[in-house]
């Protein structure tokens, strides 16, 4: 799989709901950041966080993808197309109160 073959560390994607698009992890600059790109190709990729990032989770309509920030806030970032290039800036939902590392589907979950 192309997602796995590259110089840096790669961990976990999450596939959009419609399969065009996949969410990952990766330490391309550096810390852990949400990267974007096409699936199944992968010729085509987008950094989607700006301080960091892990545990990215596409919202059912696909058109939102939620992440941690490394300081544990929820994150949402509003790309409707993953790949667009509009300054689209990630804002913070809500800040986890979690003494341990919490996922971001227990998260999510909460809010609603």
């Amino acid at each position: 799989m192309a997602l796995l073959k590259s110089d840096f560390d790669k961990d976990q994607p999450s596939d959009s709901p419609d399969g065009r698009w996949i969410a990952y992890t990766s330490v391309e600059t550096d810390r852990w950041e949400i990267y974007v790109a096409t699936f199944p190709g992968f010729n085509q990729k987008r950094l989607v966080s700006n301080a960091g990032g892990r545990q990215p989770l596409w919202c059912k309509d696909g058109k939102e993808l939620f992440y941690l920030s490394l300081d544990g806030k929820l994150i949402r970032s509003g790309h409707t197309d993953a790949l667009d290039n509009r300054d689209r800036r990630p804002s913070r939902v809500l800040s986890a109160a979690h003494p341990k590392r919490p996922s971001s589907k227990s998260i999510l979950r909460d809010t609603r």
